[in-house]
């Protein structure tokens, strides 16, 4: 590890020199396709230093060793390297050691002294998908899963509630939900694509001041340490020009152009992340950084962290964070200690914070004082120089402004319009006996009350707009949100102003700044948070903007092209959460919050977005937190908590957090027991409770708890027996009874219990047989039968039964070829005959007759090929072509 405490490197290669070849050729795809970052003694080592000295510092900094076993058995450096990792991970138990049998290997050294150890074997050549599949997962420490990509299909696991079992379309990507092996697949089958992310340099300036004045010796302080690349905050109160000070200082130092960035300490770009709109969350902020450096797709199924680490690795780029202090620690928000620990030693960052402790004096240049009289006379100047102020009035202004930059900004455009008398002003000012400006502890109520001031001369559309535009997040909103809070509320006034006059109106009066094209946000943090009605009691507006909100999610999630914009979803997740904050009286469940937590959620899902999946159900947890107790405990209630909870555990689960997925499933299994002890009559929650351990079980099967899951599996079994039995006519019981007696074959297979596994697996086929039969129509069911057919070949195949497996496959070849060409235009049905196909080339290569086999591998090839032609993008048809490509050329090969 280096001197923080962090690893620099994500796997140390220790191979023979008689390897050095295929060794690299590895090393080049564990990062450029899987985006690790790899120690290998030809890229490290520099000519003429003492290289064992430098090959242990290696060792040392790294989280892994991967042991490159050829045709010879270790000795020499080799050996001594193997005995030095195997040292530290006896010492250390989150050092692993991974021993890889080589093309060249000798299978024998399995017994040697790395026999205890799970092996990685290349043994279909360094291009071996499977095994390099499982390398990388062992890298990244987690499990491959059940089945590698060119193995078996599986079958998702079904959510609680009103909704579709997500049981009822098993696909062909195999273990999808595992995260960390799905997302080795998006690197492998997106280098052209990851290689453009790697391309990508953002250059994202804090907002600027229209007139920045004084602070210069600040300024060229903060340039100068931007020149060095030093690490640096600036700290001052609220409103005192922080953020106008960094973009100043900023613009000085790169430039306005690409060109000047590239020569700059940072040519890896600049990114800046308002803590004000992430809520000091560290997720939402994690996630935003990895989406400004290597977008939305950037190992989009990981955890946050992980994807913010992995997008800073090594780059030379300035992180830029506004509102320092609401990185607090406190009520669920983030530290700024934790924010920085995704950095990375070659990354530099610029704080604005009104926290002093938040950075070391060294590193910090102050903003305490207020602006220069003469300075703070130019900038009043410039605000009224279409009114000019008598000279006694403007001395008095500016006595009682104290150079305070937002004040003055506030009260200059205030003072501009023809309708604010100055004399007045002042008088009401004093009147007041406000707090001074200078005072950075009391500031605040001063500002406020000017604030206030200026808001008064508003007609009352521009007061709603201003209203509406506090309600949502602080963060950018467009046009037809504040046209959706106006328009029923001015649609019997004729006269009054357009919604794009009224946000001039606010403009004018420095309260909100344009923020792109019709888009709008408050010019300080202090506006919004004046703005903001914390429980909005105007039901009319809230109802406005929560069908704004629904009708906007719904528009982006159906784009045509299949394509919705994410960063445009994550703004208006943001919105959504911000408006839920305010429904103190839970008037927005059917309109947004439901909408939330069923469609978007689901539909996000689909589209792999798991970081937005997340920024949705938060929205809905923190909404569901501040209900009242009684009606909390109420069961529709307890219910739809229960469906949030088992979201989360998904997520969780995909980015690879089994843990926390179990915890999650854990607390949804308690819940609905409770619902169900209450209610024993309810079928439904007999069906959730079910489910649930349907959760449970396929948690602790990804955890290696075989015994638990299929205890956990049973008892799912039981309950769906239990309700198949009081109701025979219902399908939708007997479906979910012949899924929870696969998923118990599944286990007893996975435990070596073939006879088990199948006679499960025939329990299954009968069930979905008699459906198909029942409905020779339903589709859904005539794929299940196919699936069905296929477990009960792959289980044979096990036993050695190669007749029966091909016959069994077979059967479920007619079945899926059969709806692949009554309609052709379904990918599924395509994808399904492809892999049927494969695993019966598969047998026919493990009964010798290659010919056969080549044949099935071909027609599958071609399935492959078409659907990775009509779209580039998707990541499990690339995957699928690959995979088809590699058992052809292994055919091929072989027959040669």
């Amino acid at each position: 590890m280096t001197e923080d405490g962090q690893d620099r490197y994500d796997v140390f290669l220790s191979h023979p020199h008689t390897e050095a070849e295929a060794v690299e050729s590895i090393a080049a795809r564990l990062e450029d396709e899987a985006g690790l970052k790899v120690w290998l003694d030809r890229w490290i080592l520099i000519p003429g230093k003492p290289w064992q000295r430098e090959m242990a510092k290696g060792l040392e900094q790294a989280r892994t060793c991967a042991v490159f076993v050829g045709a010879d058995t270790p000795s020499g450096w080799f050996l001594a390297e193997i005995e030095k990792a195997l040292d530290r991970q006896t010492k250390d138990e989150a050092f692993g050691v991974i021993p890889v049998i080589l093309p060249t290997g000798d299978r024998r050294l399995r017994n040697s002294f790395l026999g205890r150890l799970t092996w990685v074997e290349f043994k279909a050549g360094l291009d071996d998908s499977d095994a390099f599949y499982e390398l990388v997962c062992g890298i990244r420490g987690v499990p491959p899963g059940r089945g590698r990509p060119s193995a078996t299909r599986d079958t998702n696991a079904p959510a609680l509630g009103p909704r579709v079992m997500a049981t009822a379309l098993p696909t062909r990507q195999a273990a999808a939900p595992m995260g960390a092996a799905n997302e080795v697949v998006v690197r492998v089958e997106h280098g052209t694509a990851a290689s453009n992310e790697a391309s990508r340099v953002p250059r994202e300036l804090p907002p600027a001041a229209s007139n920045f004045v004084g602070r210069s010796s600040e300024r060229r302080a903060l340039a100068d340490r931007l020149r060095a690349g030093l690490n640096t905050a600036v700290v001052g109160p609220a409103g005192m020009g922080k953020t106008a000070l960094a973009a100043a200082a900023l613009a000085d130092v790169v430039g306005d152009d690409a060109v000047n960035l590239a020569a700059s300490r940072f040519p890896d770009g600049l990114v800046y992340l308002n803590l004000y709109e992430l809520l000091g969350q560290a997720e939402s902020t994690w996630s935003a950084l990895a989406n400004r450096i290597r977008g939305l797709e950037f190992l989009e199924r990981r955890p946050a962290r992980e994807r913010a680490s992995e997008a800073c690795r090594a780059r030379r780029l300035l992180v830029i964070i506004e509102g320092g202090e609401e990185a607090d620690g406190h009520a669920g928000r983030t530290t700024m200690r934790e924010l920085f620990k995704v950095l990375s030693p070659e990354n530099r960052w610029l704080l604005l914070t009104r926290v002093s402790s938040q950075a070391a004096p060294s590193e910090t240049v102050f903003v305490w004082e207020r602006l220069h009289p003469g300075d703070a006379a130019e900038l009043l100047d410039s605000l009224t120089k279409h009114r000019p102020l008598d000279s006694h009035v403007r001395q008095a202004v500016l006595d009682l402004l104290e150079g305070h930059p937002l004040a003055l900004n506030w009260a200059g455009n205030l003072l501009a319009r023809d309708e604010e008398d100055p004399s007045a002003l002042i008088g009401e000012w004093k009147a007041g006996g406000l707090p001074k400006l200078s005072d950075p502890t009391q500031a605040e109520h001063t500002l406020k009350w000017l604030f206030e001031r200026s808001v008064r001369g508003l007609s009352d559309q521009e007061k709603r707009a201003l209203t509406a535009a506090g309600l949502l997040a602080h963060a950018p909103f467009p046009l037809d949100s504040i046209e959706a809070a106006l328009d029923e509320a001015d649609a019997s006034d004729i006269n009054a102003p357009s919604t794009r006059d009224a946000l001039r109106a606010l403009v004018r009066r420095s309260l909100l700044r344009p923020a792109g094209m019709d888009s709008w946000q408050f010019t300080h943090v202090l506006g919004y948070h004046f703005a903001r009605d914390a429980e909005c009691s105007d039901s009319a507006l809230l109802q406005s903007l929560g069908q704004w909100l629904h009708d906007q999610l719904q528009i982006e999630l159906q784009t045509n092209d299949g394509n919705p914009s994410f960063s445009s979803l994550g703004n208006l997740l943001r919105h959504a959460a911000a408006l839920l904050r305010t429904d103190a009286d839970q008037q927005l469940w059917e309109r947004l919050a439901k909408n939330l937590l069923y469609r978007v959620s689901d539909r996000l899902e689909e589209l792999g977005q798991l970081s937005l999946v997340n920024d949705a159900l938060t929205a809905v947890a923190d909404w569901l937190a501040r209900f009242p107790e009684p009606k909390a405990e109420e069961a529709y209630w307890r219910h739809q908590y229960c469906i949030l909870i088992v979201d989360r555990g998904d997520v969780l689960r995909a980015q690879g957090d089994l843990a926390g997925a179990h915890a999650a499933y854990r607390e949804s299994l308690t819940i609905v027991r409770r619902l169900v002890e209450a209610d024993l009559s309810n079928a439904g929650w007999q069906r959730d409770l079910s489910v649930s351990h349907i959760k449970v079980g396929d948690v602790l099967r990804d955890q290696g708890d075989l015994a638990g899951a299929l205890a956990a599996y049973r008892e799912s079994l039981t309950i769906f027996g239990r309700l198949a039995e009081a109701d025979p006519s219902n399908a939708g019981w007997q479906r979910e009874l012949s899924i929870s007696q696969e998923r118990v074959g599944d286990v007893l297979r996975d435990q070596g219990d073939l006879a088990g596994a199948l006679a499960a697996y025939l329990e299954s086929l009968t069930i979905v047989r008699r459906l198909a039969e029942a409905d020779p129509s339903n589709a859904v069911w005539q794929r299940d039968l196919s699936i069905s057919h296929e477990r009960v070949g792959d289980v044979l195949r096990d036993q050695g039964d190669l007749a029966g497996a091909l016959v069994a496959c077979g059967e479920s070849l007619t079945i899926v070829r059969r709806l692949a060409e009554a309609d052709p235009s379904n990918a599924g049905w395509q994808r399904d005959l492809s892999f049927t196909l494969t695993a019966i080339g598969q047998i026919h290569e493990q009964q010798g007759d290659r010919t056969s086999a080549l044949r099935f591998a071909e027609e599958s090839l071609v399935i492959d090929k078409r659907l990775a032609e009509l779209d580039p993008t998707n990541v499990m048809w690339q995957r699928d072509l690959a995979i088809s490509q590699a058992f052809v050329a292994h055919l091929r090969r072989d027959d040669q």
